[in-house]
């Protein structure tokens, strides 16, 4: 896990992947000299929800996804841009989509 957060890769280490990229994602959030928030929302609920069972990756993106829409970072123009925000966090088509 330290190398993940120190290299910027994530990290890979069988059932435990999936902590660890939470908190590597935190940690890379919280070191940038400008955080984006969004991105911090989403992070810190995947974080709840590892340690605390509180929150989960899904609530986050919602979060992510409606803390854009009301600062005017995210303005979806159909039903199809509102049911991706809603499943990934954003409107922008994933990578090779």
């Amino acid at each position: 896990m330290v190398h993940a957060v120190s290299s910027g890769h994530d990290p890979a280490a069988g059932l435990l992947t999936a902590t660890y990229k939470g908190v590597t994602d935190f940690a890379r959030q919280v070191s940038k000299e400008e955080i984006d928030v969004g991105k911090g929302i989403q992070a810190g609920n995947t974080l709840l929800g590892i340690f605390a069972g509180l929150s989960s990756t899904q609530l986050g993106k919602w979060q992510k996804f409606m803390y854009n829409y009301a600062t005017g970072e995210e303005d979806p123009q159909d039903m199809e841009e509102w049911y991706r925000a809603f499943r990934t966090g954003t409107t922008k088509p994933r990578k090779g989509h």
